[in-house]
Formats: structure tokens, C-alpha cells, sequence
């Protein structure tokens, strides 16, 4: 970014300089008021980040119980340093800023009324930027003692005059311009000020994928030689035909929908070669330039451009059509020399037209000028300009130029032969002939072969062209823009990059990259929630829209305002893959497998028990469903049903969760959980039976005493904590948290911290809940029913209550007996489940 000083002149009349808190007036010989930058500076008090008011609470039982309106809470970030040179305002007071030399001073004393004198003010969107540049200027803070009675605008010498409270002008030539206006009041007093706006150097765009619009709708248009789109009415194109064809002019869309063929009755097309537009003043028509300038033979001693009113868009498609009335203007060569053009372009800048023409047997094409004004019956000699060597670089390719145009501003150029269009910069403080001598814009650009026309649309965004054939195609390439901002600009920037899943936990910031100074005082508006943190961080529970503004005022006294809009999604679901059956279970005594885990310690390696009925021991199987061991514990087993896994801090290894929480009658007045370190397992020996003596039992209870049946025991691997979800006929599933760490003989009662119903959407099927597992990195929750498998997404940060309030996606365990088995693969790419009963398959289903 190019970085610039704003200088304030002053005026004639005396006035007191304000600063912010100030007791005492200082009195000051001001000759001219200041002309701001934006509009009035205001500052608040920077909110203390430190309010533990403001912390979220993070308990499951919490995170479950909080009011269901309450979409977002907002996290302070402990080290938001401080803004720069912001300070809290005394109360009562205000702000007003005056610049002098790009810097901000500020004086003690009270605060007169600043309307005391007539103070004319400016107020500018932009104080720099690129061509070409559009500002919009406002004196809203202007005042006196008496009312205001005219604002009169002026932008330098020879640009028009304009009036009113707010004004807007688009520079079109580089360099520093003074703005300037002048107040006066109902009492005859006037007030004057000046605003400096630097504009640099246009940058180049590129050309986009051409897109085809359409086709030419005209058999008796044999070939179009010319291309004008209309600067009144988007949508229409004007062509025509070459040599030959009849002396009539052709509307269309840019889609290819005939608006009429308009013959101009008397008119001669002796080479018609090209046709041009110039907008019309306010309430007159714009004009069409019909440009017979052909000579192949080079032999026309002179050639004319026809004149045409444009008719309206309502008087095209009439009928009968209308009779569209011209007139002409003769050209000749400077020197007496002849030359074939096929290019005729008007200068909306100076009103000129331009013809770039070629001599017989000449290498060099060459560029003229028509200087306006453009009178009918009138005879003109053209002037040179320059002259441009197509065919050689940087105008590579075909040599000879068929067609061109102006942007409608007058900022660009293009020119264009059989295969290439070439584009050059035009700068209003450069003559035409030293833009034309400067190379073009890195290209070529696109253009369809063999063709002959040419036209920037109705803005400037792009370019049409129409190929040189019997309903030829009308193509459009439009530019992309390089990406630059105008100051003072900013942008918000949003951490994590959507998409955004809920609940989203986002960080929000400003760039100041387009400001003239550093970010002084800032203001954010996040779905209602107003904060002047320099980069707040807010979480959004739900899905749903969310509106952003942002105001920051940087150290030159500029203010840039943003919007945007976030869509906070529901988390999307895994695809799953077509379920692989791994291997059957070879161990006959594995008949009811009732949990299972996939070591992450031994490759390939699943644990799995029995349901009730068995002896309190484990298997280890490999993948392909062969056993490896049996391990015995020395206890009593009432209803093994299910497996956990995981890393356990306390004993400094990979351990086994064992739940015997099985209790059909809902009886049991306590249940239990066995904590195994894992065993070594060694798959090239035979299998044996082991017995393990060294293993950890906690006692369980569910709070108020009452008892319920479970088959799911789950283990979080970012916390260590057991989860237990609770199996009911009506579907009915309370989640029980039992906090880490675990203690061998420690009694402990659950937590309850959610609530799931199954049975019903949008957790249909089978109301049984049979086994869950959490991922290995434990972003993901899983959990089966005799018919179903369920997972949750848990976002960073996200307690488990949380996760499962959110979404749940059906991934489709696959068809099973009596499954009641089910855990993720070591990598956490998928689920592994297996069904009670002998020699059942190992399922594997991926998730992507």
C-alpha cells in the first residue's frame, strides 16, 4: 500500500482548536477550518477483558443447562493488548479531531461551541487510491451560527462545478487534487476549505474465461465488422456488416435476442468496417459513430464516419420500427497519403475520435485523431498521434488491427487484431499519445479468431466480441481486477476459515493494511454484541446467520466500516463407506461378544468379551478373526457389557476399562468398572490362557440411588473420564459422567450430564442403546442400538454435553444379529463391529 500525509489548510476566518477533555479554550489564529478526513471521531471505553463476569462456564451439567435462547457467549482473550493511544473520554465530554501534517494534537481547555464561527468541513470516503478513483465527499459537519444556505463543490480546473451537501467525483488522471468547497450561510458569511485526494497510477487487470452470451441473431449479417454496446441500455449491442452488406444497422442483446435491423435510407456502405458509441448529455440521445473507413485498394482519397442518434431500447422494438435519420462528416489523411482502417474509437474523456489505420505495404500501423466537435457536412483533416507495431512484441501476433474501443470512463484502451486484443492504461495527466507509447498490460487477451469487432460493456468490466461469421458467437471475457483497497479500508478477518460448524468458537480481526495509520480505536457488532476488544472471540452454540460490522478509526483520523455475514452450520456427517467384512471369529467360545476395542499398543489387535454368562475374561483376536490369548481376571463377572481404551495417566500405560454395568431388572444397587493395564500381547506364539492379578476396581453408583441397565461404557481420551449411557426400553438414555482420575477401591457416584432418546427421529430405530466409543483424538462420539450406529462431531474445546445436544449423523452400522459391539479403528478412519453369537463376521465400515 502506498501511504501518503494528508495536509489541512486553514481558513480566513479565526476559531478555536477543540481537544478531547479539555477544561480551558486555547485560543488559536486559524486561518482556514480543517478539512477532516471522515466523519466525527468517537471513543468509548475499551471493555476490560479481564472481566471474570464475562467467563464461560465449562461444566457438562452446565453446558446442558443453559437457557436455551442463549445462541453465542462471549470469551475475553486474557492478552488483547492495548490499543495505542486510546483514552477514555471525561464525562459529558467529546472528540473532535483537526489534522495538521498527518498527526492528531490535543490541548487542554473546555470545549466552546465549535459552531461559534462558519466552519466549512470535508468529509471523504477516500483520501487515496488508484485509477480510476470515485469519491464521495460530504460537509454534513459543517456549521455556524446561521443556517446554511449552499455548498458549492469544485475538483481543479476545467471539471465541472458541483452543488449540494454531499458530492461525488471519479478522478481520472494520477497525481495530488485539491479539492475544494465553499460554504456560505443565510447571513452572507462564507467559509472555504480544501481536501487533498492522492490518486496513483492505474493498475492492469486480466481477462477471465470467456463466456458465450449467444449468437448473432441475423442471416442477412454475413459477417460483423463492428461492435458498440449501449451505455443507456446495458443490454443491447450494436453491429454491422462489412463491405457488401446492406447500409443497416443491427440491434441484439447480448444473449442473442433480435431487437431490430434499422436500414439508414440513403446511406452508402462502401466499407463499413467499425462502429462506436459516445453517451448522450443529460436528456439528449446518445450518438452512433458508423465508421466507413475500409480501403483494401487504397485508393479512397477521403472516407466519412456516419452520425446516428441512438434510438431508446421502447422505440427498437416498436412497429413498426423507426427510421433512424444520420448524417456524415468527411475525413482525410494528413499528407495526402491513403490508408485501410478498421478502427474507429471515441475518447469519452476529450470527446475525439480515434482511427488507427494502416498505409498499403506499410509495417507500422498508425494512430489519428478526429478532435471533437463532431459537426455533419463538415470536412477534417486528421492529426497523428503515434504509431503502434502490431505483429511484433509486445503486440504480438497477427499485424494488422481490426477493431477497438474505450472504456466508457476513458481509462483504458483496447486494440485488437485476427487473434489478440492488447489493453493500455489511459492516465488524464499523460497526453494520449504518451499512454499509447507505453507498453500494454501483460497479455494478450482473448479474442475469437478471424474476427473483427470489439467493446468494453456498459461499466467497464469487460469486453464483447463477435466472430466473423453468419450468426456468429457474441462472447464476453470479463477482467479480473487486481486485488488492491482504497484507504482508509479494512476487512474482517475471521479465525478459524469457514466453514464454520456448530458450536464454533470464532476470533475476529481487523487488517490495516488500507489505512493511512495504525488501528487507534476499534468497534464490533457480533450478533448484537457490541465489544471495542481489539479481537474478540465469541462462540456460536447454533446454527444459523450471523451479522458482522466492524468501525475502526486509524492515527489520521480515518474510519473504514465492514459488513459481513457468517453462516454457522450444523456439523456435517461422515460419508461412509460400503462396509468390508474383515474375517469371521474363529474362537468358538466367543459366542455372545458383547465389547469391543482395537488396541492401538499391538497392530491389528482386538480385545473382546462375553456378555453375561461367561467367565470375567478377555480375548485377543487379530483382524483376520484369529485368537491370539485368553486373559483371566480374578473377580467375579455379573454383566460384562462393554469396552473401553485408552492411555490412563495414573498408571502410565494403555489400559482396558472393563464394565460390568449390566443390570436388566435395574436392581444392582452398584456397579463396576475394572481398569487393566494392557496386556503384552505376542501374535507369533501360541495362544494361551493368562490370568491377571495386578488390575484396578471402582464401585458406581447413579445419583439419587436409583438403578438403570447400561451396555455403554465410553472413555474420553482428551480428559481420561468414563462416559456410561444407559439402555431403555422406551428409549430413554441418560449420559453419566465418572471423572478422571480412576482409583483402584474408590466409591464414586455418577454425574449425570445429558439426555438421549432413541427410538424416535432424529435417533430412530431401535431404542436399545448396545455399546459407544469415542475417537482415538476424541473428536468424534459414537454410539450403536441393535439397529443403528450414531455419531457426534465435537468441536475444539467442546465438552462432551455439549457434542451430543448437537446434530447426531446416522452412519449406518451394518445388519447384525444382536449387535452389541462396536469401536473405532486404531487410526480413527472407521468403526469396528461385531454381533453375539458363534463365528460371527468382524465388520469393518470406513468413515470418510
Amino acid at each position: 500500500m502506498r501511504s501518503g500525509r494528508l495536509l489541512i489548510l486553514v481558513l480566513t476566518l479565526p476559531c478555536v482548536v477543540i481537544a478531547c477533555g479539555s477544561d480551558q479554550p486555547v485560543e488559536a489564529e486559524v486561518s482556514e477550518p480543517a478539512a477532516v478526513a471522515n466523519f466525527e471521531v468517537r471513543r468509548e471505553p475499551v471493555t476490560d477483558p479481564h472481566d471474570a463476569a464475562a467467563q464461560p462456564s465449562t461444566s457438562d451439567a452446565e453446558a446442558v443447562d443453559r437457557r436455551a435462547d442463549q445462541d453465542l457467549e462471549f470469551t475475553p482473550i486474557d492478552d488483547t493488548p492495548p490499543v495505542d493511544g486510546l483514552t477514555p473520554p471525561v464525562e459529558g465530554g467529546g472528540t473532535d479531531a483537526f489534522f495538521d501534517g498527518g498527526s492528531t494534537e490535543e490541548e487542554t481547555g473546555p470545549s466552546p461551541d465549535p459552531c461559534a464561527e462558519l466552519i466549512a468541513t470535508i468529509s471523504a470516503d477516500h483520501l487515496q487510491g488508484h485509477l480510476p478513483l470515485s469519491v464521495t465527499f460530504n460537509a454534513s459537519t459543517s456549521c455556524g451560527p446561521a443556517p446554511l444556505d449552499s455548498f458549492v463543490w469544485t475538483f481543479g480546473e476545467d471539471e465541472p462545478t458541483q452543488w449540494g451537501e454531499e458530492a461525488q467525483f471519479t478522478f481520472l488522471s494520477s497525481g495530488e487534487h485539491l479539492v475544494t468547497l465553499t460554504l456560505t450561510d443565510t447571513a452572507g458569511e462564507a467559509s472555504a476549505t480544501t481536501l487533498a485526494i492522492t490518486v496513483f497510477e492505474g493498475l492492469c487487470p486480466q481477462g477471465d474465461e470467456a463466456i458465450t452470451t449467444g449468437n448473432l441473431p441475423f442471416n442477412e449479417l454475413q459477417g460483423a465488422s463492428g461492435l458498440a454496446a449501449s451505455l443507456t441500455e446495458p443490454e443491447v449491442l450494436w453491429t454491422l456488416g462489412d463491405s457488401g452488406a446492406p447500409a443497416t444497422l443491427f440491434a441484439t442483446t447480448s444473449s442473442g435476442q433480435a431487437l431490430g435491423s434499422f436500414p439508414l435510407e440513403g446511406a452508402e456502405n462502401i466499407d463499413w468496417e467499425d462502429i462506436t458509441i459516445a453517451q448522450g448529455a443529460q436528456g439528449e440521445a446518445s450518438r452512433l459513430f458508423v465508421w466507413d473507413g475500409g480501403d483494401n485498394q487504397g485508393r479512397r482519397e477521403s472516407v466519412q464516419v456516419l452520425i446516428v442518434d441512438e434510438p431508446p431500447l421502447a422505440l427498437m422494438t416498436a412497429s413498426p420500427p423507426p427510421k433512424l435519420t444520420w448524417t456524415a462528416m468527411t475525413l482525410t489523411y494528413p499528407e495526402g497519403i491513403s490508408a485501410n482502417s478498421d478502427s474507429l474509437l471515441f475518447d469519452p474523456q476529450s470527446g475525439d475520435l480515434l482511427i488507427v489505420a494502416k498505409e498499403t505495404d506499410a509495417d507500422t500501423s498508425r494512430v489519428f485523431r478526429k478532435a471533437a466537435p463532431h459537426l455533419p457536412e463538415s470536412t477534417t483533416t486528421l492529426s497523428w498521434v503515434t504509431d503502434l507495431d502490431f505483429g511484433e512484441a509486445p503486440l504480438q501476433g497477427a499485424s494488422y488491427p481490426t477493431g477497438g474501443a474505450f472504456s466508457p470512463l476513458g481509462d483504458r484502451i483496447m486494440l485488437r487484431t485476427d487473434d489478440s486484443a492488447f489493453l493500455w492504461l489511459r492516465d488524464g495527466a499523460q497526453s494520449l499519445t504518451e499512454s499509447l507509447s507505453a507498453p500494454p498490460c501483460p497479455g494478450p487477451f482473448a479474442v475469437q479468431a478471424e474476427g473483427e469487432s470489439i467493446s468494453f460493456d456498459s461499466t467497464g468490466e469487460g469486453y464483447f466480441d463477435v466472430a466473423d461469421a453468419t450468426q456468429g458467437e457474441i462472447r464476453y471475457v470479463p477482467f479480473v481486477e487486481p486485488d488492491v483497497c482504497t484507504p482508509p479500508e479494512t476487512q474482517i478477518v475471521v479465525a478459524p476459515a469457514a466453514p464454520h460448524y456448530a458450536p464454533a468458537t470464532l476470533t475476529f480481526s481487523a487488517t490495516a493494511d488500507c489505512m493511512l495509520g495504525d488501528i487507534s480505536a476499534i468497534t464490533w457488532t457480533i450478533d448484537g454484541v457490541v465489544t471495542e476488544s481489539l479481537s474478540p472471540t465469541l462462540t456460536f452454540e447454533k446454527p444459523g446467520s450471523v451479522s458482522v460490522s466492524l468501525s475502526a478509526e486509524d492515527t489520521a483520523g480515518g474510519i473504514a466500516n465492514a459488513t459481513t455475514t457468517l453462516e454457522i452450520l450444523e456439523a456435517p456427517c461422515a460419508l461412509v463407506s460400503p462396509t468390508e467384512t474383515w474375517a469371521s471369529v474363529e474362537e468358538s467360545a466367543i459366542d455372545e461378544a458383547s465389547g469391543v476395542v482395537m488396541s492401538s499398543e499391538h497392530d491389528g489387535v482386538l480385545w473382546v468379551h462375553n456378555d453375561s454368562g461367561d467367565t470375567p475374561r478377555m480375548f485377543a483376536l487379530n483382524s483376520d478373526g484369529a485368537l491370539l490369548g485368553i486373559w483371566s481376571l480374578s473377580t467375579v463377572a455379573k454383566d460384562w457389557e462393554d469396552l473401553a481404551y485408552g492411555y490412563d495417566e495414573a498408571l502410565g500405560t494403555h489400559a482396558l476399562y472393563i464394565g460390568d454395568v449390566g443390570d436388566n431388572a435395574s436392581a444392582r444397587p452398584d456397579i463396576t468398572v475394572h481398569i487393566v493395564p494392557e496386556p503384552l500381547v505376542n501374535q507369533d506364539t501360541e495362544a494361551g490362557t493368562q490370568s491377571i492379578e495386578n488390575f484396578s476396581s471402582m464401585t458406581l453408583t447413579y445419583p439419587e440411588g436409583v438403578a438403570h441397565n447400561c451396555e455403554t461404557v465410553m472413555r474420553d481420551p482428551l480428559t481420561g473420564d468414563l462416559y456410561l449411557v444407559v439402555k431403555s426400553g422406551d428409549g430413554k438414555s441418560p449420559v453419566f459422567r465418572k471423572a478422571a482420575p480412576h482409583t483402584d477401591g474408590s466409591e464414586v457416584e455418577l454425574e449425570w450430564v445429558a439426555d438421549l432418546v432413541f427410538g424416535s427421529a432424529p435417533l430412530s430405530g431401535s431404542a436399545s442403546t448396545t455399546a459407544g466409543a469415542f475417537s482415538p483424538n476424541g473428536d468424534k462420539i459414537l454410539i450403536r442400538t441393535y439397529s443403528h450406529a450414531y455419531m457426534w462431531t465435537r468441536s475444539d474445546g467442546q465438552s462432551v454435553a455439549e457434542a451430543l445436544s448437537g446434530p447426531p449423523c446416522d452412519v449406518h452400522a451394518p445388519d447384525e444379529p444382536q449387535g452389541e459391539a462396536i469401536c473405532f479403528s486404531a487410526d480413527g478412519a472407521g468403526y469396528i463391529t461385531i454381533s453375539e453369537g458363534s463365528h460371527q463376521p468382524i465388520y469393518y465400515t470406513g468413515l470418510d
